[in-house]
Order: C-alpha cells, then sequence, then structure tokens
C-alpha cells in the first residue's frame, strides 16, 4: 500500500480507568463508558473525515498474551475503542488513544 500526502494528530487521550481521569487530552469533548472495555471518544471539533487512523495501547496492562484493543467505529466526531482479554471485554488501567486524519 502507498498512502500519499501528510496525516495531522486529530486528538489524544491519555485516561485512567477506576478514577476516570482523563490524564490529558487534545480535542476531546467527551469520554463515555460504553460498557466494560468498551468507551466513545467524542471530539470538539470534528474531522475532515471518518478516513483516519486510530492508534492506541494499554499502560500497566496485564500480561496475558491473548489480550488486544480494536476500533469498533469511527466517525468524524467519534471513535469507539475496546480492550478484549481472550474473548471478553476487560477494563484496563491505562489506555493512550492517538487520532491521525
Amino acid at each position: 500500500m502507498v498512502i500519499f500526502g501528510s496525516f495531522t494528530l486529530k486528538f489524544y487521550w491519555v485516561f485512567t480507568y477506576g478514577s476516570n481521569i482523563i490524564g490529558a487530552s487534545s480535542n476531546v469533548s467527551s469520554v463515555v463508558d460504553n460498557g466494560t472495555g468498551h468507551w466513545i471518544i467524542n471530539f470538539i471539533n470534528p474531522l475532515p473525515s471518518a478516513n483516519c487512523a486510530v492508534f492506541f495501547s494499554n499502560g500497566n496492562n496485564t500480561t496475558r498474551n491473548d489480550s488486544g484493543n480494536t476500533c469498533v467505529s469511527r466517525t468524524t466526531t467519534s471513535v469507539e475503542v475496546a480492550h478484549f482479554e481472550g474473548n471478553s471485554p476487560k477494563n484496563v488501567n491505562e489506555k493512550y488513544i492517538c487520532v491521525y486524519a
């Protein structure tokens, strides 16, 4: 795949679960807990397109080797992300997410 053009960071989010504290963010209006291991991040300023790249990882995560993250949906105004261990959704202590468009 060849990608032409440039991409700009449109938002980032650092979240600590349990205390529900957003540690740092840019262009994030709110975060919705959408069930165990699922979060919806709403943007202050919409993205130019829903065709964006979503990168995220967990901090202080489990040592399990069957865990993973997925982008459930993305629009110009929000992204929904999820964390799984095995086949089950699971909350994690810290989440780091960036969106480029």
